[in-house]
């Protein structure tokens, strides 16, 4: 291979992405650390209670939509934290679009 290849299969120019992480959008890193850990204990917690309950009455823990979900959210919090998730706000939860319509009160 080439120099002018391998130049143009590697370009030194390129940068890895920026990853955001909380702390991103925090001043104090440490709390947010803080917090981030409690909740994340939350998850687990509650991922613990669910999975106990599954198997005291001999349930699949893989049919539990619940603990699916808890699972899930646990997961996505690890990735928001290494700064792998996007951040990008969720379409669903965007505020409603401007109303082109007039006000309360008509003359």
């Amino acid at each position: 291979m080439s120099q002018y290849e391998f130049d143009a299969k590697f370009p030194a120019s390129a940068t890895p992405p920026r990853r955001i992480t909380p702390e991103t959008y925090v001043g104090n890193p440490f709390m947010m650390n803080a917090a981030l850990d409690k909740l994340d204990h939350a998850f687990s917690e509650v991922i613990s209670i669910l999975e106990q309950e599954s198997s005291s009455q001999d349930l699949e823990t893989g049919d539990n939509v619940l603990l699916n979900r808890f699972k899930s959210w646990r997961d996505e919090l690890e990735m928001i934290r290494l700064g792998e998730e996007d951040l990008s706000f969720p379409q669903r939860l965007a505020s409603p679009p401007a109303q082109n319509e007039g006000g309360l009160f008509a003359d």
